[in-house]
């Protein structure tokens, strides 16, 4: 999958988040409402993503490897190559959910 919108609401589910596609309005899993996320396409909203999965007992990081990054969720165990440690965290996290992508 790639990094953009559609995998941002895929994580932000797989987060519990409360999402109206429709609308466009992204409340978070305590019901306030967030900009919209940008998991896999920037620093920040990694980092965020990072935050909740460690608030919810899952542990991601990231490693690089020549020209791409290897994202990983609960040490080896769930691993995703990408362009950008954003796009890789993001699928290395919805493996880990056992969410299929």
């Amino acid at each position: 999958m790639q990094a953009g919108r559609e995998l941002d609401l895929e994580v932000a589910k797989a987060l519990g988040w409360k999402v109206s596609e429709d609308e466009g309005i992204f409340c978070d899993e305590d019901g306030h409402v967030v900009d919209e996320p940008k998991f896999s396409t920037t620093w920040e909203g990694m980092g965020v993503l990072v935050e909740e999965a460690r608030n919810n007992g899952l542990n991601l990081d990231f490693h690089t490897l020549h020209d791409r990054f290897i994202g990983y969720a609960d040490g080896l165990t769930y691993s995703a190559y990408a362009e950008t440690a954003p796009h890789a965290v993001c699928l290395a996290f919805l493996m880990a959910k056992g969410i299929a992508i």
